[in-house]
């Protein structure tokens, strides 16, 4: 069952699968991260659906940043892909 954290300036944390953008993410991740350049859009969505992503969501609805966290769903998790937007949108989420 996903889990939503509404943030008072309107900021949207989710972890609903059917609303994180996986092309945007992998955007990022494959195109702008260090650690991931070039990694296949097919790859990076099998690692997001074997994982627990989390994506956080402008007043508007726009996806400006994720984590993605390998888990067990019991004991452990692992957090990586971290990845914030450097857009005007997304630098204030980074406050929140």
């Amino acid at each position: 069952m996903p889990h939503d954290t509404r943030e008072p300036d309107g900021y949207l944390l989710s972890d609903d699968p059917a609303r994180f953008d996986v092309a945007r993410a992998h955007q990022w991740i494959g195109g702008e991260s260090y650690w991931a350049e070039g990694i296949p859009l097919e790859t990076f969505a099998r690692a997001c659906a074997n994982s627990l992503t989390v994506g956080a969501y402008d007043p508007d609805g726009c996806q400006v940043a994720m984590a993605r966290v390998v888990t067990d769903r019991a004991t452990f998790g692992w957090i990586c892909d971290v990845f914030v937007d450097e857009g005007p949108a997304a630098r204030a989420s980074a406050r929140s």
